[in-house]
């Protein structure tokens, strides 16, 4: 009986051993956790970011595009309305020249 009480008070020390080991092994899981709950929001910010940003840039290019090619189209209308001006000038001086020298 003695030996039972013996290995019994080093088994329940054994356990209060354990638990202890278990409450250090849970703690540490759950900063564990924590640390991986902190990367996973910070990676889904990182990305939100880089994503926000990347729209942004499409979206001054875009701009930007619309800009060259609404310029170029004014440039175009611009010169093809003088050409035109130039060519209804042309034929009222062809015009004059044939009321003047009777052609």
């Amino acid at each position: 009986a003695g030996a039972l009480r013996a290995n019994a008070e080093k088994m329940d020390g054994n356990c209060v051993d354990m638990e202890g080991d278990v409450a250090r092994a849970l703690a540490k899981t759950d900063e564990a956790s924590e640390r991986v709950d902190e990367a996973a929001r910070d990676a889904r910010e990182a990305i939100t970011n880089a994503f926000d940003a990347f729209r942004l840039t499409i979206a001054e290019r875009e701009a930007s595009l619309k800009k060259l090619v609404d310029d170029y189209a004014n440039g175009v209308g611009l010169d093809l309305d003088s050409r035109r001006q130039a060519l209804i000038a042309d034929q009222r001086d062809v015009r004059v020249a044939r009321a003047v020298g009777g052609a």
